[in-house]
């Protein structure tokens, strides 16, 4: 998964932004790391949502001028699918 555009990580009631961007700030998302993924679900927008195992939700929504994430060759295009 590669993840081009700003995103949401929500863990309970928390959530946080981050953008990839900003590097030095996206040492919360080693947190994740063993995790695993148990859902991953594109919304008719384009919007992906990775569910972990934990219950934590990685969410990316498309982006008006640019991909917003990629999987495998498949990608969100730029302003999503609607």
């Amino acid at each position: 998964m590669v993840i081009e555009c700003p995103f949401t990580l929500r863990s309970g009631d928390e959530v946080d932004k981050f953008d990839p961007q900003d590097r030095a700030r996206l040492g919360p998302l080693l947190a994740l790391y063993p995790g695993r993924v148990e859902r991953m679900a594109m919304t008719p927008d384009g919007t992906l949502e990775a569910t972990f195992a934990s219950g934590t939700v990685l969410s990316v929504p498309p982006h008006p001028r640019f991909e917003a994430w990629n999987i495998a060759g498949f990608w969100c295009p730029p302003g999503g699918f609607s």
